[in-house]
């Protein structure tokens, strides 16, 4: 399960052919009333633009990809998780009497029978 907040869905989402970004929630007409006031409002006004449809469908796109990216994502990692051979299974595994010195293998059989912690930690020690 995945939260996802639904202004991730309306928005923030950016036109490259444009340079802007954009909301849309979902409503094609509120949409192309803002998108023309931008074209109105941009420096370049007379240049030629993309059409509503165009910047739309490339928003919808982008607002599709954002829907199913979690449920994708989690997809790829059940898959990773049974399908993964581990290279080198040994290195998953600590050797305590190779890796460890005797003094802390020592240090921590002590600590584990401390079974008041943390208070009597320092006795123990000692």
């Amino acid at each position: 399960a995945h939260y996802m907040c639904n202004c991730r869905l309306t928005r923030n989402f950016f036109v490259r052919s444009l340079g802007e970004h954009f909301e849309y929630d979902g409503d094609d007409v509120t949409f192309a009333r803002q998108y023309e006031k931008v074209i109105a409002a941009s420096e370049s006004a007379e240049a030629a633009h993309p059409s509503v449809d165009e910047v739309l469908a490339d928003i919808k796109e982008q607002r599709e990809q954002r829907r199913t990216l979690p449920q994708e994502a989690e997809l790829r990692a059940r898959h990773i998780a049974a399908s993964y051979n581990r290279l080198r299974p040994e290195v998953y595994n600590l050797d305590a009497e190779r890796f460890l010195t005797p003094e802390f293998r020592t240090l921590v059989a002590t600590l584990q029978g401390c079974l008041d912690r943390p208070t009597a930690i320092n006795a123990c020690v000692q």
